[in-house]
């Protein structure tokens, strides 16, 4: 959410694209809308059931909002161009849940990096098999070392160029 305040346009309105019966997505829209307060944002949710739905909810969403995010939705996902369109098409700022959405159609996202992630549970899957600790003795763990991935001329198509600060924050600039 943090990402929307810093491209330099007025934001007040984000609209979510998700699938209400993904357990997933309805705890992420959840933790969107308490950044999104944080922020000054509000919410506005485009719930669909199955992947021919997402161009007509991500559509329902214009007039109604100044951006818009994707979860890490599998069903949303898998249409993930359908709503990158209407990104393009109405100059909406598009934000996805994870790295592989920016290639894609999405402006940036602050996410996990998976090889980082994988290296972590391994890690932890050796001390629990070299008996340093229990399973049922850990915390729930959260990778920290997060990644910015940008993609300018997605921010180009959406109707506004990204920021010099945050490209020179970026991990990953998709060319």
């Amino acid at each position: 959410m943090a990402l929307f305040k810093e491209i330099g346009r007025k934001i007040n309105r984000i609209g979510v694209v998700y699938n209400a019966g993904e357990a997933n997505s309805v705890i992420q829209v959840e933790m969107a809308k308490i950044e999104a307060k944080k922020l000054g944002f509000r919410i506005v949710e485009a719930p669909v059931s199955n992947s021919s739905e997402v161009y007509q909810a991500a559509l329902s969403l214009v007039g109604r909002v100044d951006a818009i995010y994707v979860p890490t939705d599998n069903t949303v996902v898998s249409a993930f161009e359908s709503v990158a369109k209407i990104a393009a098409d109405y100059d909406l700022p598009l934000i996805p849940g994870e790295e592989n959405g920016v290639p894609r159609g999405g402006f940036a996202t602050v996410g996990i990096d998976y090889y980082r992630l994988g290296y972590q549970t391994g890690e932890i899957a050796v001390d629990i098999l070299a008996g340093k600790v229990k399973p049922a003795d850990l915390p729930i763990q959260y990778q920290t070392d997060l990644k910015l991935v940008v993609n300018p001329k997605a921010a180009a198509a959406q109707g506004f160029s990204l920021p010099q600060s945050l490209l020179d924050q970026a991990d990953v600039v998709i060319e």
